[in-house]
């Protein structure tokens, strides 16, 4: 009885060993297995953050090329605007020559005197 207790107790001892081992296993896998969720996380905010800065980069883009389209068309407004002007400016000028002319054909109409 006593090899039979020897044996059991060495038994026992080795199945203690062996649970050990096996429970330090699982935790390194386990440790391993978050370490690798961890950093698929981190991966995954550091696209997150590189898209969102990429997002914003797009709208600052696209902001800028709303402000360059709206002075080209208040350039073109403007230039239209001048260009009206000058025309207008063209016709009283015009209009005003007529008017001199007439003025100075009924001035020297001899019928009229």
């Amino acid at each position: 009885t006593t090899r039979l207790v020897e044996l059991f107790m060495t038994a026992s001892i080795e199945w203690r060993r062996n649970w050990i081992v096996d429970y330090r296993i699982r935790q390194e896998e386990e440790e391993k297995e978050r370490f690798l969720e961890e950093e698929k996380a981190r991966e995954q905010a550091a696209l997150s953050a590189e898209q969102e800065a990429a997002e914003r980069a797009e709208a600052k883009i696209r902001e800028q090329e709303a402000i360059e389209r709206q002075a080209a068309a208040q350039a073109a407004i403007e230039q239209q605007r001048m260009r009206q002007r000058e025309e207008n400016r063209k016709l009283k000028e015009e209009r005003r020559r007529e008017r001199a002319a007439s003025m100075v054909a009924i001035a020297n109409d001899p019928m009229r005197a």
